[in-house]
């Protein structure tokens, strides 16, 4: 017998599957195909067998007998567990109150609706009286606090299938092949390579992306992004190549941000001399890159999550945005 199940790893995809079923037991996973030909799964998804029925996967709890650290656990039955548990929670609550329990469970399944582990945790211990936690996240921290002052909601984004009608394709940080951005996200940019649209993929190493999707690769140091944009966004301005009415039309600040890139007498211009030192991409391939950006149009600027996890991260965020409004 088969079943519809869908992935429910940490990888935002969420990919519709069908798992085949043989005396109560999984045996392989595959797309399921009342899905649309572009949503198809990975070797995450369908490796889940192995992982389910692996030797080594834990299915006792297990409570540490020596120092943290240590390494030194014992099983011990779901009944003790949840009475251990149980008991430490009252007693830290009734001395110290409900502020004293942090929450830092990890993402775990977090694409199901009823099975989602980071949301299951937050329901348990609101039930529980409250609980003190972080804010934000590693993944994408900067990004999801600039997001709603960009475009004035936390919602955004973009229909993959749109990009078939792009002329050029630009993944910025965007290791589309290792690390998924929806189901659909990949064969979408690799049917437009196959029709012979440009991917240009800005990545400091020469990821699988770059060697199955992309027809260039343009390195940049690690975490030298904005300078890259700037210095794009400089030869887009100086050169005459940005959608003004589209500016004045759609953004807010975009003066502000024009007067800081052309540059004044305390403030040098963002030119791609100025950024090739700091990026460490060539001056001569920056000025190619940003005509290529603002002469072919429609144009896809794909942005990853790698380019805001680094200090200042919150501009990346933001320039990818100023880039794609002003052309």
């Amino acid at each position: 017998m088969t079943t519809p199940v869908s992935c429910n790893r940490d990888c935002g995809a969420g990919c519709p599957l069908l798992a085949h079923i043989e005396d109560g037991r999984v045996v392989k996973i595959t797309n399921n195909p009342l899905r649309e030909p572009h949503l198809t799964g990975c070797s995450f998804g369908f490796d889940t067998p192995r992982m389910v029925y692996s030797p080594d996967r834990l299915k006792q709890p297990l409570v540490r007998t020596g120092e943290r650290g240590s390494g030194a656990f014992k099983e011990v039955s779901w009944e003790d567990a949840l009475a251990h548990t149980a008991n430490r929670l009252s007693e830290i609550t009734s001395r110290h109150g409900n502020d004293a329990i942090l929450m830092l469970g990890g993402s775990g399944s977090c694409r199901g609706a009823l099975h989602n582990t980071s949301v299951l945790m937050k329901r348990f211990l609101q039930c529980f009286g409250g609980f003190t936690t972080t804010h934000g996240g590693y993944s994408s921290a900067a990004v999801t606090y600039v997001r709603p002052h960009l475009f004035g909601s936390a919602n955004a984004g973009i229909d993959a299938a749109t990009l078939q009608f792009s002329k050029l394709i630009i993944l910025w940080g965007a290791n589309i092949v290792d690390t998924r951005f929806g189901s659909d996200l990949e064969n979408w940019v690799r049917e437009q390579k196959r029709k012979g649209t440009p991917i240009l993929a800005i990545d400091p190493r020469r990821s699988r992306t770059v060697e199955r999707l992309a027809s260039e690769w343009i390195p940049v140091l690690p975490g030298t992004d904005i300078a890259l944009m700037l210095s794009v966004l400089h030869v887009l301005l100086v050169e005459n190549l940005v959608d003004r009415s589209f500016i004045t039309r759609y953004s807010i600040g975009f003066p502000e941000l024009e007067q800081y890139v052309i540059g004044s007498a305390s403030e040098p211009a963002k030119t791609p001399e100025w950024a090739e030192p700091i990026c460490g991409t060539p001056a001569d391939q920056i000025r190619n890159l940003a005509r290529r950006y603002g002469k072919t149009r429609p144009a896809a600027l794909i942005p990853g999550l790698s380019i805001q996890r680094t200090v200042g991260g919150e501009e990346a965020a933001r320039m990818t945005v100023a880039l794609q409004v002003a052309t």
